[in-house]
């Protein structure tokens, strides 16, 4: 994710220190999914790209800090798997996704900072069907809450902050509409996730810097 963002001072009232950060970057996805039958077997594997933006507000009172998030991307993935009746099916599926987020992290040391997030994120997956084969939408609904660590290291280039989560506590649904079916809703077991991050930031001025970011986040349903 690659944002520019600006760093206003306010007014302070119980904290001795305060600030305000506000953001909009563009961010590109690599996304994979991987489908297995009870036995282990894999039904479908899917992999694309997908683009979209992602806004965020921080503000900070001393040693604590919070954030706000909105993200929206899109795109297709390649989709390798079968029909119901166990014939290999190659197609597409049209992925949309709407991702709301909040955390609240504590600096334990300026290095060294704990906290946890929630977010909730929506998805839309829709099959393309086929000469043969129709297709059909899905719709799932995550909720999915974490705790983290992050560490903050300075260097002559810039900022670089280190960062890892677990989820602690999570939930999913999904609704199916077969053609010509009536739709349903399914309930998964509690998803489980982890992420890996890493993050560059350069400071242009006193209210101006721009950062980079790459994160790594496997779910398991």
């Amino acid at each position: 994710i690659v944002s520019a963002l600006l760093m206003v001072s306010l007014p302070s009232w119980t904290c001795q220190k305060t600030a305000l950060e506000a953001s909009i970057a563009a961010r590109l996805l690599d996304s994979k999914l991987t489908e297995y039958a009870a036995g282990g077997r894999v039904l479908v594997k899917e992999q694309g790209y997908l683009s979209g933006t992602m806004a965020k507000a921080a503000v900070s009172c001393d040693r604590w800090y919070g954030g706000f998030e909105f993200g929206s991307d899109g795109g297709d993935r390649d989709y390798a798997g079968q029909t119901s009746l166990g014939a290999p099916l190659t197609t597409k599926s049209r992925i949309d996704n709407r991702v709301v987020g909040a955390s609240l992290y504590w600096r334990y040391t300026e290095s060294l900072h704990f906290g946890m997030d929630v977010t909730q994120q929506q998805s839309a997956r829709t099959i393309a069907g086929t000469n043969l084969v129709a297709g059909y939408p899905e719709t799932y609904d995550r909720l999915t809450t974490r705790i983290g660590t992050k560490w903050v290291l300075p260097s002559t280039f810039g900022m670089w902050t280190f960062g890892g989560a677990a989820s602690v506590y999570g939930s999913q649904t999904m609704n199916l509409e077969l053609p010509g079916k009536d739709a349903t809703a399914l309930t998964f077991d509690s998803p489980k996730e982890w992420e890996l991050s890493i993050q560059w930031r350069k400071h242009f001025g006193p209210h101006l810097f721009i950062d980079a970011t790459y994160r790594y986040i496997n779910a398991e349903i």
